[in-house]
């Protein structure tokens, strides 16, 4: 007998026992569909620690682009220099000063603006997705690879003219059933080592994404 874990809650159930104790998961149907029985499968350490096994290590680190905030320096800028003009052409009246809380306001956006994308992170490790944010107070978000179950990449017009992409992922995670990782360098190849670890990583823990309708 063998352990293995449930697809659906992640708890340790017998290669065995004909459902997961926890939430139900037909783990004898999961067990079949493999082939044969993980306490049947020889033990070989060569076999049973493939790439990606050992110590966890980052593979691939980054950040959005601060494209993504182009459109809003546009109008913040368009902003300010409406101001400008407004505050010189009002000047002799006494109301020139006026202009000067929208020009403050508009600065302080495309600064806000700047830091929220400045301060996220994307770090992809053999085992798990965390992603970072937050300027005033940090969050981290963290998805276990192996419950990765469909990418996809978006390349729209606009990111493209800058090389940039957004890679969407599919989970069985409940609490982060959908991943956007906006605006990055080289989706394309991000998507690659994502979808290599997850592979990796599934066959670690013996397990497999199984979807019931």
């Amino acid at each position: 007998m063998a352990l293995i874990q449930c697809p659906d809650c992640g708890v340790d159930v017998s290669d065995r026992a004909a459902a997961c104790p926890k939430c139900a998961c037909p783990i004898a149907e999961i067990v079949k569909e493999r082939g044969m029985p993980a306490s049947s499968r020889p033990s070989s350490p060569a076999l049973d620690a493939p790439e990606g096994a050992g110590e966890e290590r980052t593979v691939w680190e980054g950040r959005p682009s601060q494209v993504i905030n182009l459109g809003a320096y546009l109008l913040w800028g368009l902003v300010v220099v409406a101001s400008i003009v407004l505050g010189i052409r009002f000047r002799a009246s006494g109301y020139a000063w006026l202009a000067v809380l929208p020009i403050v306001v508009s600065l302080f956006m495309m600064l806000w603006k700047y830091l929220d994308v400045r301060v996220r992170r994307i770090e992809l490790t053999t085992e798990r997705l965390r992603t970072y944010r937050g300027i005033l107070s940090k969050q981290i978000d963290e998805l276990e690879i192996y419950r990765i179950k469909d990418s996809r990449v978006q390349q729209p017009l606009f990111l493209r003219i800058f090389g940039l992409g957004t890679v969407q992922l599919e989970t069985s995670d409940r609490s982060n059933p959908e991943v956007r990782l906006h605006a990055i360098r080289d989706p394309r190849g991000l998507r690659e080592q994502i979808r290599k670890y997850v592979e990796i990583q599934r066959d670690r823990k013996r397990v497999r994404e199984v979807d019931f309708e």
